[in-house]
């Protein structure tokens, strides 16, 4: 019998281990490691691949099934939010309608189900691709790794508010920064997982056996849940430019911003005075909150203006 020495030491194996998320199994440690180890291989004849692992546990109807509704809900709205997020780092969240197909392209993840004790297991496999956007050098798989992180972030928040920072606990701001739209879709991921208590698992491995990890139980999910319902709704402060296209006596008014176009906005009666004064006298610059609300079962956006000051536009000054 041929023996051949061991491709790695007792401190190589140690550090493999380290690198495996808390609280798994026997099983799935050692599943961990084969993949790790495929992982490189593949890397060494040039395929280049990062997977996420997401382990369901919990009220599973049996060892290693998972329903139908909850797999797809589950990935598919985590899928969605992985890409709302990626577009609002990139600040390209359009106003409506899908996200820019580079962005649906850098965040697109391909799963395969396999099974571990008392788990079933999805892997989502993220190919290594050209640059993002064209003629420019982006890493899209940074890109979602950015995403990735910040989602994260947000569970451990959840999760072990202590250790990470926020003893308080998460708040509906901390996903303010990433907009109604991504919101809505953390609803639907987080209803699947507390209506049918389910606990998720997520590890993100990178090319060389890195990784990053997190999880959300089927509590955390339901406290979640809560959180992303109240951050469909967003309220800020913005200016609007352009000119009034009516002035209701009712403080309901129309108005066309350069940006937006045909908007309806509100204001107090005093306001309502001074919008009277400067009507067709030019542009006019408003002060204005903007209310965004996404629906979660139709993901319509629909937007309110509350007007807080008027000036007019002198072009040869422009306040801008």
């Amino acid at each position: 019998m041929v023996k051949s020495r061991p491709r790695r030491s007792a401190s190589e194996l140690a550090a493999l281990l380290d690198e495996l998320p808390d609280g798994s199994e026997l099983d799935s440690m050692t599943s961990t490691l084969t993949e790790l180890s495929a992982g490189r291989m593949q890397e060494r004849h040039g395929n280049r691949t990062r997977a996420l692992r997401a382990r369901f546990t919990g009220a599973l109807p049996a060892a290693h099934e998972l329903g139908v509704r909850s797999a797809t809900t589950v990935i598919g709205s985590l899928q969605d939010a992985l890409a709302e997020i990626a577009a609002s780092i990139r600040e390209v969240v359009p106003k409506r309608g899908p996200l820019p197909a580079p962005i649906l392209d850098a965040t697109e993840l391909r799963f395969s189900p396999t099974v571990s004790q008392g788990s079933v297991i999805f892997t989502l496999r993220r190919p290594e691709r050209s640059g993002l956007w064209e003629g420019e050098e982006h890493d899209d798989s940074a890109l979602l790794e950015q995403a990735l992180t910040s989602l994260f972030r947000v569970f451990d928040e959840i999760e072990k508010p202590l250790t990470s920072g926020t003893p308080e606990g998460v708040t509906p701001e901390t996903l303010g920064t990433f907009g109604p739209r991504t919101a809505r879709h953390l609803v639907r991921f987080a209803r699947a997982l507390s209506t049918d208590e389910l606990n998720l698992d997520l590890g993100w491995t990178l090319p060389g056996g890195h990784s990053l990890s997190s999880q959300l139980s089927s509590a955390g999910a339901a406290y979640l849940g809560k959180l992303a319902d109240q951050a469909t709704t967003r309220t800020r402060t913005v200016t609007l430019r352009g000119s009034f296209h009516r002035i209701g006596d009712d403080n309901k008014h129309r108005f066309t911003d350069e940006e937006r176009g045909v908007v309806s906005i509100s204001s107090s009666t005093e306001l309502t005075d001074e919008f009277a004064r400067t009507f067709r006298r030019g542009d006019v610059q408003l002060e204005a909150t903007e209310t965004e609300r996404v629906n979660v079962a139709t993901g319509r956006s629909a937007w309110q203006y509350t007007a807080t000051a008027v000036a007019l536009v002198d072009d040869d000054n422009d306040p801008s």
